[in-house]
């Protein structure tokens, strides 16, 4: 996946540009410059920012769906 690929997917994850630079760490023009094909050379250190920031959306949602599923076999 390329710098532009992961920028797109962290925007459609978080719903805007500015959500996936808060989570990220990443300014919110760079990313938009990313998208738009603005930058194609990207640092390393901006493509492990996004791709952490992923990551740990993911992390985020399965512990939430994880204890939804304790609470709903506790209340039945």
């Amino acid at each position: 996946m390329n710098a532009q690929e992961i920028a797109i997917k962290s925007v459609e994850k978080f719903g805007s540009q500015r959500k996936a630079a808060l989570r990220s760490g990443v300014s919110q023009a760079a990313i938009s410059d990313i998208i738009s094909g603005k930058i194609t050379d990207v640092k390393t250190s901006t493509i492990t920012k996004l791709k952490n920031s992923l990551k740990q959306k993911a992390e985020q949602r399965s512990e939430e769906r994880r204890v939804g599923k304790e609470c709903r076999s506790r209340w039945s």
